[in-house]
């Protein structure tokens, strides 16, 4: 399933819909966006391998040092480690 938001792809990282066929998708943010911006929590996805490779070096710009589950990214803070 492709799925679209005004006509531009959509992409959250925990919608299940997504993950069962991400493909499509994934395609489709490659051909239309290779910077993807999620409007509603802000944040940015890079969508073609050249991109990721470019960024790889810019780590304080472009991380996920809060991992990928997105209501942790959005946090202000990182729960405690045990």
């Amino acid at each position: 399933m492709t799925q679209t938001v005004g006509g531009q792809p959509y992409f959250h990282p925990s919608d299940f819909e997504i993950d069962d066929t991400p493909y499509p998708v994934w395609q489709r943010m490659r051909d239309a966006l290779p910077l993807y911006h999620h409007e509603k929590y802000g944040f940015c996805a890079l969508s073609r391998s050249e991109g990721v490779a470019r960024e790889l070096t810019s780590c304080d710009d472009y991380r996920s040092g809060k991992g990928t589950i997105i209501e942790v990214i959005l946090k202000a803070s990182l729960p405690a480690r045990s």
